[in-house]
């Protein structure tokens, strides 16, 4: 840049860049002519030629001396300023560069002191909050009396941590309201103590609008969901009372005319009614498993830890695998309607998934209550999950099973590893699943 500047504009570029070298120059001849000046006109010594070119040796010594001297203080000088120069057009490069790196940041900076004072602000927080150089960064940015709690830079300066964060709406300059994640970064010296805070203020407006509508979105397909499960266990109940009340009636009635048709024609034409009545009573052992399948009566007459010791037994009679049921639960134990629903589904559900897939030998099911969460476990022994198609994470099965957990308020996870089975954990919050029965009356009490 140098070597341009002067081919550009030549000795004029030169003198301007060492000005204070050409000054002290023309100082000292100035001051060579002002000592011959002096004593000619001044001590009336007109040997002008003498005092100018023909010195004796004493005055050319100090002429000599004085002008190496101004010469040398200017070179001096010279140079000083040129190390300036070159100093500040570095500050104002590495400006120029920090302006553009937090440009392109598109988040406002500020640089906080030990006392929460704002020291320095880039220009997107100051398009932002205005100009809030030396206000507390509470009282400027959080609008606030005090430190705020759970106070990222308070974190940073108390907490010696690399960084803290936080999400806050703040009030902006032009009086709205916006989203922000503040980031507090220290800063700090050679020895490693922390001189300064860097906050970061990103805009997370739209971030926000869109948790917020996913929000909606998982709260709308939740109740959703709901409703389809309510429904289903409806029509579960509609077929299978269909099934016990028209179905039944009508396959017992068929055997007793089977029956009547044995008694009357058996012995007169010697025919064998025998396979007519075992596949009427095999249709109609049909019709009441796939009933019971569809809506388990003893749910609702016997309750929950009944049913299910009669569906682990049905499970054992129709499949090789062998299921074990341990319940820690006290039997008089009362639950709501929808929570013994849904954790028979999700049991019937577990089984039909180890009788279909697991390839296990057992399977171990435990019920019990513990720091008031009603817990459920499903093991089995056999082939587990590989990261495919029936991975834990995929499966219609598996996400209804989840749906259910989720309507009672709890939680499903499955894990799985190849070659070690597969656990199904369900933690629902007794408060939420326990079934209030009133109270009887004390006495004094109007009924």
């Amino acid at each position: 840049m140098k070597q341009n500047l002067i081919k550009k504009h030549g000795v004029l570029a030169r003198i301007k860049m060492h000005g204070a070298l050409a000054a002290g120059f023309a100082l000292a001849v100035g001051y060579w002519f002002f000592e011959a000046f002096i004593h000619i006109f001044v001590l009336d010594k007109f040997a002008y030629k003498q005092y100018v070119f023909h010195m004796d040796a004493n005055e050319l010594w100090m002429r000599t001396t004085f002008s190496a001297m101004i010469l040398i203080l200017f070179v001096a000088l010279d140079r000083a300023m040129n190390r300036q120069r070159r100093t500040q057009a570095r500050v104002r490069g590495e400006r120029d560069m920090l302006e553009q790196i937090t440009a392109s940041l598109g988040a406002g900076m500020a640089v906080l002191s030990s006392d929460y004072t704002i020291q320095w602000i880039n220009k997107e927080l100051l398009a932002l909050k205005g100009d809030i150089v030396g206000g507390k960064c509470y009282a400027t940015i959080e609008t606030q009396d005090a430190i705020c709690e759970h106070c990222p830079v308070r974190e940073v300066m108390e907490g010696n941590r690399q960084n803290a964060r936080r999400e806050r709406e703040i009030t902006l300059a032009n009086g709205a309201r916006c989203w922000m994640e503040i980031i507090a970064t220290p800063v700090k010296d050679q020895h490693g103590s922390i001189t300064a805070v860097l906050e970061l203020f990103v805009p997370i407006d739209a971030r926000k609008k869109a948790e917020c509508a996913l929000e909606d979105t998982a709260r709308e397909l939740h109740a959703l969901s709901q409703q389809i499960l309510e429904a289903q266990e409806k029509e579960r109940s509609r077929v299978a009372r269909e099934l016990h009340d028209a179905l039944g009636q009508q396959l017992v009635a068929v055997h007793l005319e089977a029956g009547w048709l044995k008694h009357k024609f058996a012995s007169a034409t010697g025919a064998d009614f025998e396979p007519l009545m075992k596949q009427i009573l095999s249709a109609t052992e049909e019709m009441q498993r796939i009933g019971k399948g569809l809506r388990p009566p003893i749910l609702e007459s016997c309750g929950f830890p009944e049913s299910l010791s009669g569906l682990v037994k049905d499970f054992n009679n129709t499949s090789e695998t062998k299921a074990m049921l341990h319940m820690a639960m006290a039997a008089d134990q009362a639950l709501t309607q929808r929570c013994m629903i849904n954790l028979y589904r999700i049991v019937q559900e577990s089984l039909t998934n180890v009788s279909r897939h697991a390839q296990a030998q057992s399977v171990d099911i435990s019920l019990e209550i513990q720091d008031q969460n009603i817990i459920l476990m499903v093991r089995d022994n056999g082939r587990g999950m590989t990261r495919g198609a029936d991975h834990p994470r995929s499966g219609f099965g598996i996400l209804g099973m989840k749906e259910r957990a989720h309507l009672c308020g709890g939680t499903l996870t499955v894990s799985s590893e190849p070659g070690a089975g597969v656990c199904v954990t369900v933690c629902l919050p007794m408060d939420k699943c326990a079934a209030h029965t009133p109270q009887p009356p004390q006495q004094g009490d109007t009924p």
